[in-house]
C-alpha cells in the first residue's frame, strides 16, 4: 500500500492493476494484491514516487530531522 500521484490513482484503479487503499483511498493510496507479477522497476519507482509525496508533506524541521 502507497500513496501515488492524482493520474497515477485514476489509471491503476480503472485498469484494475491496484484498488483503492481502505481508509486512505480520498488521500490517493493503493493497494495490491500482489507485487509479484508486476516489473520490480517500475514498482521500485513508485516508491520512490510514494516517498516524495509524503515527503514534501512534512514541515521543513520534520524533514531536516529525518534527513531528507
Amino acid at each position: 500500500m502507497f500513496k501515488v500521484t492524482d493520474l497515477a490513482y485514476a489509471v491503476m484503479t480503472e485498469s484494475g492493476m491496484a484498488r483503492p487503499a481502505p481508509y486512505l483511498a480520498r488521500a490517493k493510496w493503493v493497494s495490491f494484491d500482489e507485487l509479484e507479477g508486476l516489473d520490480p522497476a517500475e514498482v521500485a519507482d513508485w516508491l520512490k514516487t510514494a516517498h516524495g509525496l509524503i515527503a514534501a508533506k512534512l514541515t521543513r524541521a520534520k524533514r531536516k530531522e529525518l534527513g531528507l
